[in-house]
């Protein structure tokens, strides 16, 4: 169950990171379009306020990016310790295959069995 939400988690991080990417993108546009409306003003007023769009603009793009950055290494730990938990779970339901006799792999035998049925 841990391992599941921690899987939860990491779906989680990657809509987030998705989420992101689009933001960037969207902002990335509308600030090229502003860099052709700047070309286009026609008194340095107008050039001014633009620009100070433009620079606001590029200060969330920043902050965005940044943090992109904190919710990749988040979401890097997050699928290592997926990893980890899956890695441990196959082990012990191997040990209990293994070491508990009949009922042991009679367990087993069910759950890979509901397993599969779920797939």
């Amino acid at each position: 169950q841990v391992a599941n939400e921690a899987y939860s988690l990491l779906k989680d991080a990657k809509v987030v990171s998705d989420s992101t990417y689009d933001a960037i993108n969207k902002l990335k546009t509308h600030r090229n379009n502003l860099f052709e409306n700047k070309k286009s003003a026609n008194n340095s007023n107008d050039k001014r306020i633009i620009q100070e769009e433009i620079n606001l603009i590029g200060e969330m793009i920043k902050g965005l990016y940044d943090d992109l950055n904190k919710n990749k290494l988040e979401k890097d730990d997050l699928y290592k310790k997926v990893k980890d938990f899956n890695a441990k779970t196959r082990a012990l339901k191997l040990t209990i295959r293994d070491q508990t006799g009949q009922k042991g792999y009679d367990w087993y035998t069910r759950l890979e069995h509901r397993s599969a049925m779920r797939s």
